[in-house]
This record gives C-alpha cells, sequence and structure tokens, in this order.
C-alpha cells in the first residue's frame, strides 16, 4: 500500500549534536541539512521577551531547556516537512498564506483573533510560518491521495482487527407510557391487557411529552438500563409489566428489535481506505 504516514518523515535521518562544534554551532542535522543553535536561540530570545515570568527562578532553568528542546524540535519538524514538500513538488505561496490568514479573521473575527494570538505568544512570522506548514502537510496529503492505493486485503484487516468499533448495539422499537405512579401505570397496564389499543392508551395517560403516542425506535441511551434490558427479553407484540427506572414507571409494548450486530464491510469500505490513506 502507498499511503501517506506523517508525511513519510523519518526522525531516523536525524543527527543532534548536544554541545554543538564547529562556528557556527550545529544544533541538528536532518537528512543533511543543518539547524543551527543560533536558530534556536533567536527563536528563545523572542519567546524570553514576550513571557518574561516564565524564566524566573529555579523553574526557569528548568522551562528554559524544555523550550530549547521544544524550539529544535519544531525547527526539526519544519526541515522534514519542506524536505517532504520538495520532494512531492509543491509548495506553499504568500498570496496563499494571506488567503489563510484571513480566513481565520472572518471565522473569530479580528478583535478575538488578536487576542488569541497574543494568549499564545504568536507574532506575524510565527503566525505565518504555523499557516505554511499547515498549507504543505495538507498539501502533501492530497498529493498522495491522488496516486495512494489500498488494497482490499488490507481494508478487510482493518476492519477485523477493529470490528468493535463497527458493532450496533442492538435496538427496539417500542411504545411507551411513563408514569409517576405505579399504582396508575397498573391501571393503564390492565386495560392493555384487556386489549384497549396500546398507542392510544400512550396518547391518552402517558406523562412522558416527547414519547407520548408515538411508535419509535430505541436502543439503550434512550431508556434506563433495566427498562431497555427487560424490553429486550419480550416477544413482539407483549406488553411489559410495570418497569421502575429513573424514579418512574414505565410500560412498554414491543414492536419489533433488532439484536446487537455489525456494520457490514461494504458500508464502512470509502471510509476505512480514507483512514489508511492518511495513517
Amino acid at each position: 500500500m502507498k499511503k501517506l504516514t506523517l508525511l513519510a518523515l523519518s526522525f531516523f535521518a536525524i543527527t543532534v549534536f548536544i554541545a554543538g562544534c564547529g562556528q557556527p554551532k550545529v544544533a541538528a542535522v536532518v537528512n543533511g541539512e543543518k539547524i543551527y543553535t543560533s536558530q534556536v536561540e533567536e527563536i528563545f530570545e523572542d519567546l524570553k521577551k514576550d513571557h518574561p515570568l516564565f524564566f524566573k527562578g529555579k523553574d526557569g532553568q528548568e522551562f528554559s531547556k524544555r523550550a530549547k528542546r521544544d524550539i529544535l524540535e519544531g525547527l526539526i519538524e519544519n526541515v522534514l516537512i519542506d524536505q517532504k514538500a520538495e520532494e512531492l513538488g509543491i509548495e506553499v505561496t504568500d498570496k496563499e498564506i494571506d488567503s489563510e490568514i484571513e480566513k481565520y479573521k472572518r471565522m473569530f473575527g479580528e478583535k478575538n483573533f488578536a487576542e488569541q494570538m497574543k494568549r499564545m505568544g504568536w507574532n506575524e512570522k510565527k503566525l505565518r510560518e504555523e499557516v505554511r506548514k499547515s498549507l504543505l502537510i495538507r498539501k502533501a496529503k492530497e498529493k498522495v491521495r491522488e496516486t495512494a492505493e489500498v488494497t482490499d486485503e488490507e481494508i478487510k484487516e482493518f476492519y477485523e482487527k477493529n470490528k468493535e468499533g463497527f458493532r450496533k448495539p442492538p435496538r427496539i422499537k417500542v411504545t411507551l407510557i411513563v408514569l409517576r405512579t405505579r399504582k396508575n401505570a397498573e391501571k393503564v397496564r390492565e386495560k392493555a391487557l384487556q386489549g384497549e389499543d396500546f398507542l392510544k392508551l400512550s396518547s391518552t395517560y402517558s406523562e412522558d411529552k416527547e414519547t407520548r403516542g408515538k411508535l419509535l425506535w430505541m436502543d439503550g441511551r434512550k431508556l434506563p438500563p433495566s427498562v431497555f434490558e427487560a424490553a429486550l427479553k419480550l416477544k413482539e407484540g407483549e406488553v411489559s409489566s410495570v418497569l421502575k427506572g429513573d424514579g418512574k414507571f414505565y410500560l412498554i409494548k414491543l414492536e419489533e428489535k433488532d439484536t446487537e450486530s455489525y456494520t457490514p464491510l461494504k458500508d464502512v469500505k470509502k471510509t476505512i481506505k480514507e483512514n489508511l490513506l492518511i495513517r
């Protein structure tokens, strides 16, 4: 299968120099491309200037170490993305970056957008770099999808390994009568057993407006667990005994039920293929 795996970026091709050597000092080498400590320091100093309180005291020393490590990892990621983009023959123009930023501003509003930038500690340069990176990744995914292939065997294997994710819980088609007291529920049940139309009884007596007088498909999320389990045991056309759940009393007439099953592979094949392409 030909697919996109984190843009096919491999960190095995990275050499990181802890102390650095020579002038200027090299922080890392990514597939032959050097990242210098001066690049890390430049970003670090901007961060320190924007958030001076983070760098004070003993905690500040530890924060500085983490910050420099994170900055270096970000620079490595940028180089890897650029290298993969070049390999795929894709690029992002300033016009595309401007357009994307304008979308964000319209979406959040100028004021909210500016406040969010401030909270994140991003300046214009940082914003443009992050947008550029995002667009490169998006274009790379689209490029790979154009020629990517996933076999039926791989789709089937994924389906079988993740079958629980395609499980369809049981559900029941019922009419409900929901009452506040057991006494009233018993009286209505007696009418049902004497042959009165259950749907009409529901319309007349049920105190739940959402389900009153309706024939509904329901699963375990829409009824108290004990009530749902009891309803599953009913035969089609059977009226339940008075069932208590969540402080209410239920009468249920079962019309139909779907037992637990799994969504067929043919119905999720396209979705699985999409997932495999971008993993």
